[in-house]
């Protein structure tokens, strides 16, 4: 059986050694000439030396788990011998040292997996049930309900009905949906068609919690113990449409009230966001913002509501207009915000 040359190893099928990865196809004296070759060899004479400067970074787990020469490269030294002579001391030393590098990169690897493991686990225990504080009771029974939602934002209980509900993407590339629920501390947000999820389970949502619909999705939600509206729509007392332009003000430069947010792409590709601005009674500012992107074409996100004062930026979008929302739950638009302040 033939061994490695450098290190004695066992060869494999190509003769390449299992242990140092060294091609044992290559000639012998090759490989020595270049085991004993200084870098300066060819360098001019009043060339100064330098020693290499070495990478301190260290190698994620997956970094090395697909770098299949992570190894060999770590097992590599450099030493100076005379041509020609090889002693079994040097050959100790390479084994030892390949073997320290071999050791060195396995710790790295399970110190690099228990992390990732423990920080999943944590991650996992303590976000699993975004339900855990519920206070709130949901019969069991209700009414079958199904409706197709467009991007915007509903308030549960006024725009749909309270229970548990399932989600499933009906168009659109990426987006996501979420729900805001301040009297139940439900804070829980699901990625659409990201990781060919295209159906959400067991969405809970409660009287008085806003259900949002990202943009560049529609989404059409089911529940089979619907309860009765709690909160009777109101027709919207806004009629004029606002044609947005640079940074506006409710209140000022338009009448405050609930709007939907309408683009229009314009010539060319272009993508951005508006962005809305809400300050409470102590000064402090709540900003949201809504993308938009002419791949997707014209949309609307729906019922935002703008009270008196706050602020709405449409940035580089040229093609924004703010058209009164269907229908409203009430006048005071500040209570749209109560939760966030």
């Amino acid at each position: 059986m033939r061994t490695c040359s450098l290190c004695g190893g066992k060869l494999d099928n190509h003769k390449r050694c299992t242990l140092c990865g060294l091609d044992n196809t290559k000639n012998d004296s090759m490989y020595k000439h270049l085991l004993n070759q200084s870098n300066c060899e060819h360098a001019p004479l009043t060339h100064v030396h330098e020693e290499p400067v070495k990478n301190t970074y260290s190698k994620t787990y997956s970094e090395a788990k697909y770098n299949s020469s992570t190894f060999r490269k770590a097992s590599k030294t450099t030493r100076t011998k005379k041509k020609g002579s090889k002693s079994l001391a040097a050959t100790v030393v390479s084994v030892i040292t390949i073997v320290v590098a071999l050791m060195s990169g396995i710790i790295e690897l399970v110190e690099d997996i228990r992390y990732e493991s423990s920080y999943e686990e944590s991650y996992t225990e303590e976000y699993s049930d975004p339900y855990e504080y519920v206070v709130d009771a949901m019969p069991d029974e209700g009414e079958a309900f199904k409706v197709v939602l467009e991007p915007g934002i509903y308030k549960v209980g006024a725009h749909i009905p309270a229970g548990f509900y399932n989600a499933e993407l009906v168009s659109g590339n990426y987006g996501y949906i979420s729900i805001d629920d301040y009297d139940n501390w439900i804070y829980h947000t699901e990625n659409m068609n990201y990781q060919d999820k295209s159906i959400v389970y067991d969405l809970r949502l409660y009287d008085g919690a806003y259900f949002t619909v990202s943009s560049n999705i529609t989404v059409n939600i089911y529940a089979e113990n619907a309860q009765p509206i709690t909160a009777v729509p109101q027709t919207n007392p806004l009629t004029q449409s606002v044609a947005a332009k640079g940074e506006m003000t409710a209140g000022e430069d338009f009448e405050a009230g609930m709007y939907d947010i309408v683009y229009q792409p314009a010539e060319g590709y272009e993508y951005g966001y508006v962005e809305y601005t809400v300050s409470d009674e102590e000064g402090y500012d709540y900003s949201w913002s809504v993308y938009f992107d002419s791949d997707v074409g014209a949309e609307i996100f729906h019922n935002v509501a703008l009270p008196k004062g706050a602020t709405i930026n449409i940035g580089e979008l040229e093609n924004i207009t703010l058209v009164p929302s269907a229908s409203i739950f009430s006048t005071n638009y500040n209570e749209f915000y109560e939760g966030y302040y």
